[in-house]
C-alpha cells in the first residue's frame, strides 16, 4: 500500500465513508478507487484533489507530508498549478533552471506544465518540499476559519 492509500484508508474509516460515497462524490470509478487504496498506482493531481475536496482533508495529508488529517472546510482548488508554482518560484528568487537543476527534472516538464500538464505526485510532493509551501496552496486550494 501506498502512502496515499494508507491516508485515504484512515480518512475513509475516520470518516466512516464508504466507497460507494466516496464513487458518487468524487465521480471517480471504483476501480481506480480500488486501486489507489492497495497501492497499485497513484492517482492524478486533479484526482487526488478531488479526494481531499470530498472527503474534507488537506491534500497534504493524502500525500503524506503532514501527519494530521485537518478535516475543515477548504475553498475548492483552482488547480492552477502552474500560475501558483510560477509565484512561489518568483517569491523565493528560484528560476525554472535552478528548480530543474536541483531536481533533476527536464525543462520540457515546464513546457508541459505551461501548457496545462500537471505534475506526477511523486513530483508534485517534491516540488511542496522543496519550495517550502503546502500541497493544498499548490493547487490554489486554502482552508476556511
Amino acid at each position: 500500500m501506498t502512502i496515499f492509500g494508507e491516508s485515504l484508508e484512515d480518512v475513509m474509516l475516520a470518516k466512516n465513508l464508504p466507497i460507494n460515497d466516496l464513487i458518487a462524490g468524487t465521480q471517480i470509478s471504483r476501480e481506480n478507487l480500488r486501486n489507489y487504496l492497495a497501492g497499485r498506482f497513484e492517482p492524478s493531481l486533479p484526482h487526488a484533489t478531488k479526494i481531499a475536496e470530498f472527503c474534507g482533508c488537506s491534500l497534504d495529508y493524502l500525500l503524506g507530508l503532514i501527519d494530521n488529517p485537518q478535516y475543515g472546510d477548504y475553498a475548492p482548488a483552482d488547480l492552477l498549478f502552474y500560475e501558483h508554482y510560477q509565484n512561489f518560484i518568483k517569491v523565493r528568487g528560484l528560476s525554472h533552471y535552478r528548480v530543474a537543476k536541483d531536481l533533476n527534472l527536464s525543462l520540457n516538464v515546464y513546457r508541459n506544465w505551461r501548457d496545462g500538464a500537471m505534475p506526477n505526485l511523486k513530483v508534485f510532493t517534491t516540488l511542496c518540499k522543496y519550495l517550502g509551501v503546502t500541497a493544498d496552496s499548490l493547487v490554489g486550494r486554502t482552508k476556511v476559519q
